[in-house]
């Protein structure tokens, strides 16, 4: 009997169309069923039962109701392609309720109409800049072309345009193989744009016009005028009212800035009359003004990142005492230390501050060199009425560009360290002090801080960039180490000893690049510290980054260049960030690649693991090794006989005894005859055709030990995006839970990490035997960050590759740590890696800055309070102080009482 939780409704259906003309049908929904421990769907379509997969995700259903959670998204398809004007009928069953059927009039809101399907997410002024985001579908996205046009039907020549996935959008949530296309428009001088504009985009077959005025409509292919007469449209028409309520509450009445003229044409008098006439013609409830309202109370009440970073900024600086103690402090080294700086028609204003920021350091052994190449006297007529034994100046006779400016600089240097100043930002008094003190401790080649902005319109401190320590992979990617950097003089020459003005604009990435060539990595120092302060007024690239896109492109020429020398092939992909760059390496040799998997039952989960990949991949040299482990179903075999016989590259070996997912790998790799090797779990599933090309020409790099992959739950939100040594313990996955929207440029760029999860990775095979493969004392937990950690031992550096991406359908094999005794063994491995690593576990992870938060959300600000549970004597006990070289210090008696109280 049925409770009063039980309940099974369907809330949304999509019927996508393939290339091929095929389709498939997507449904969502909830479905919640206490008397029966089993879920069983079935799905027919035009009266033929059709396979279909499940996967439960608890954001799934649109209007969920009490007890009708988690919601589901279902997809059918059809064991031979159907053209979808044949789809006359769709039938979904679950359990014993009574089955849900769609026939042609429910169906006909479905139906793709217009040929393709977008959304507008952001149309917006800010800074002066129009931006314009959102996402775009059709089945075919080879040749996509995007035009912009403002509201005069004049084309607007100087749109930036980029386009990349979209991965956030629910609709496209585990559609195999298929593309959304985000597109990111940034338009200068946006206030001068004649709005709304729209957007004309084009393949070699059909032209879409996209209006940013939601009040305008795509015109549709004409269809069959078939009016849907079933109760199944509503919650398909409350969704669309929904989310069309939010977008103009969010754009018209939130804090965001809107374009003057585009709010003008949208008041939110019209917008309510035009959703209450909706409503009305389709016999819906009023709107309810608390659910209007949810959104913006949302923002609302998300405290502003950068006003919290600004108060953490502000109490952390380095206090007033302690400058006074840094100026009666000797070095042993007291280098001279000479500030490079190009002047062009500087602003008087800015530029006393950029000096005075000089003269406050508390390292009193600096040198400013000034080159001048303005167009106007006030710099050189400033430097006369203000001279300094410690500024040297030249004005030359040409704006000689940046490059040659900062030459003309260099030439005026006296000191043994050079540095890179701009000439309107501004120093922390302490920053000298810190780079001489880092070059006392050890004869590092250079030293980079951390930096921020300095808004000079609010006062704030905003946009803070706590980097990680030197990461090739990440400066491959952007120039992350920009500002401040200190270098010794004959590093600087041994570079080339110039900066080429070639690629200005991007000459200090150049430069980078350059140095990355001759530096020891091992004598690269990061301070940890936020010494540096970028300027951003009117004008300045800090302010409006699209101000300056040629110098994004010098950067990709610095780049290619650098791919050159280094005799690496590669080539750029276009990025929707700008200076962030993504090269994927070329893999001419194609090596055989070895994927290894371990298996017990869960056949479908395999089964869609081994499909998307052999369905999906670009790179065909690759061989599947399924290790079968103690399986209990006579399925499971049988699919194994299918599998083998469907794809020639596919070996199942038999590993019989109890569940080790070391000892399982390793017997895997004894099987393999590839030069690399992709470590993989069953409830994996690939949907994008260059997976196996953007790990491999990763790993292939000089020095690698082994890629990572970014992988996604199956609501779109980030499983996994590199590990963090010490986050919640041992280790914790970078960004778990947070999604593409993002800002974080860990997100989207190639960077180093610690550790990758063994859930997809991929590392060579002669890396595997060098390190002895995985510790099989460690059966479950952290075998795979002990694994890296003893591949770093090794010399090698470990990449995380956001591009290589999949779903993770994370423990649906061995299920979650919830158990007494599982949540027993987890702690003893806990304690296991503190046995093996103990001076590791307890040195701030190398790439996440100490800056960041270690027990809850990552990349977050550090509290001063933290304080993790894992590290103190009530769990690892007095062994955690006197284990290894380190000594950390006890937790105070305060933090012992309120750990007792938290454990209580």
């Amino acid at each position: 009997m049925k409770t009063d939780i039980s309940r099974f409704q369907v809330d949304r259906i999509e019927i996508i169309d393939h290339p091929d003309h095929s389709f498939h049908v997507l449904a969502w929904g909830s479905a919640v069923d206490p008397t029966s421990k089993e879920d069983h769907f079935k799905t027919k379509v035009n009266f033929k039962e059709v396979p279909c997969r499940i996967r439960r995700m608890e954001n799934a259903s649109i209007d969920p109701q009490p007890g009708a959670r988690p919601g589901y998204v279902l997809r059918m398809d059809f064991t031979a392609p159907m053209q979808s004007d044949k789809l006359q009928r769709i039938e979904i069953a679950y359990n014993d309720f009574a089955p849900i059927i769609f026939e042609p009039e429910s169906l006909a809101p479905f139906y793709n109409m217009s040929g393709c399907d977008f959304s507008v997410d952001l149309c917006e002024l800010r800074y002066k800049k129009l931006l314009i985001g959102g996402w775009f579908v059709t089945p075919s996205l080879e040749d996509l072309t995007f035009e912009v046009f403002d509201a005069n039907d004049k084309k607007i020549e100087n749109a930036r345009i980029t386009m990349t996935k979209r991965l956030d959008v629910r609709r496209f949530y585990f559609v195999l193989g298929e593309t959304i296309c985000g597109f990111n428009i940034s338009i200068p001088q946006g206030e001068q744009v004649a709005t709304p504009v729209y957007l004309k985009v084009s393949n070699s077959k059909d032209t879409w016009i996209i209006h940013t005025d939601p009040t305008k409509q795509l015109v549709p292919v004409p269809h069959d005028p078939i009016k849907p007469t079933t109760s199944y449209t509503y919650n398909l028409l409350k969704e669309k009212i929904a989310r069309r309520t939010r977008y103009y509450a969010t754009r018209l009445t939130g804090k965001r800035p809107t374009p003057p003229r585009l709010a003008a044409n949208l008041p939110v008098d019209f917008m309510q009359q035009q959703l209450a006439k909706e409503r009305a013609e389709n016999n819906l409830d009023p709107i309810d003004e608390k659910e209007k309202q949810t959104n913006i109370v949302a923002e609302e009440v998300e405290a502003d990142f950068n006003d919290r970073y600004n108060v953490w900024f502000r109490a952390h600086r380095t206090s007033a005492d302690e400058l006074a103690k840094q100026r009666q402090e000797t070095f042993e080294y007291q280098p001279l230390i000479s500030l490079i700086v190009a002047a062009f028609n500087t602003p008087l204003d800015l530029l006393e501050k950029t000096i005075g920021s000089v003269k406050e350091q508390t390292y009193p052994n600096w040198q400013l060199c000034i080159a001048d190449g303005s167009t106007n006297d006030q710099v050189e007529t400033w430097l006369k009425n203000n001279p300094d034994p410690r500024i040297s100046w030249c004005r030359l006779n040409e704006n000689k560009g940046i490059a040659g400016n900062m030459n003309a600089a260099v030439d005026l240097a006296k000191g043994e360290i050079i540095a890179l100043y701009d000439h309107d930002d501004f120093l922390e008094p302490d920053c000298l002090y810190q780079v001489v003190k880092a070059f006392n401790e050890d004869d590092y080649q250079y030293v980079y801080t951390d930096e921020d902005k300095y808004e000079d319109s609010t006062g704030r401190y905003v946009g803070p960039n706590f980097k990680p320590d030197y990461s090739p992979a990440l400066l491959q990617s952007t120039n992350y180490i920009c500002h401040f950097l200190a270098m010794k003089r004959e590093i600087y020459d041994l570079a080339g000893g110039t900066l080429r003005s070639e690629f200005d604009g991007a000459q200090d990435f150049d430069l980078m690049l350059r140095l990355d060539d001759v530096c020891d990595p091992n004598k690269i120092k990061h301070i940890p510290k936020i010494l540096y302060h970028w300027r951003m007024h009117d004008g300045s690239t800090a302010l409006d980054a699209d101000s300056k896109t040629w110098a994004y492109d010098a950067g990709e020429r610095a780049l290619m260049d650098w791919t050159e020398r280094n005799h690496t092939r590669g080539h750029l992909i276009n990025t929707e960030t700008p200076g962030h760059y993504h090269m994927r390496f070329d893999v001419p040799q194609q090596p055989l690649i070895s994927i290894i998997i371990p298996n017990k039952d869960h056949a479908d989960d395999l089964t869609y693991c081994i499909q998307s990949i052999e369905n999906l991949s670009r790179y065909r040299n690759f061989e599947i090794i399924i290790v079968e482990n103690n399986s209990e179903l006579a399925s499971t075999k049988t699919k194994y006989k299918q599998l083998q016989a469907q794809y020639s590259n596919v070996k199942v070996v038999v590993w019989d005894k109890p569940f080790n997912y070391s000892a399982i790998n390793n017997y895997g790799v004894t099987f393999a005859k590839g030069e690399y090797l992709l470590f993989l779990n069953n409830d994996t599933e690939a949907f994008d055709h260059l997976l196996l090309e953007e790990l491999l020409g990763q790993c292939v790099q000089k020095n690698v030990g082994a890629v990572g992959a970014k992988l996604y739950y199956e609501d779109g939100t980030f499983q996994h995006n590199g590990v963090i040594i010490g986050h919640s313990g041992v280790a914790g996955h970078a960004l778990c839970g947070q999604s593409d929207v993002n800002t974080n440029y860990r997100v989207r760029t190639v960077h180093n990490v610690s550790c990758v999860t063994a859930a997809c990775m991929m590392v060579p095979k002669k890396v595997f035997d060098e390190v002895q493969g995985f510790n099989e004392d460690l059966p479950v937990a952290y075998n795979d960050v002990d694994f890296c950690l003893r591949i770093r031992d090794h010399g090698y550096w470990i990449v995380q590759n956001p591009y290589a991406q999949m779903y993770h359908y994370e423990s649906r094999t061995r299920g979650f740590e919830d158990s007494p005794e599982k949540k027993k063994r987890f702690e003893d491995d806990v304690r296991k890696m503190y046995q093996y690593w103990p001076d590791v576990l307890r040195t701030p992870d190398p790439f996440y800055n100490i800056n960041l938060d270690i027990t809850n959300g990552t990349y977050q600000l550090r509290q001063d309070d933290e304080f993790n549970s894992y590290i103190n004597p009530l769990f690892l006990g007095d062994a955690y102080y006197t284990a290894g070289t380190i000594r950390p210090e006890k937790p105070t008696e305060q933090q012992l009482a309120r750990l007792k109280q938290r454990e209580g």
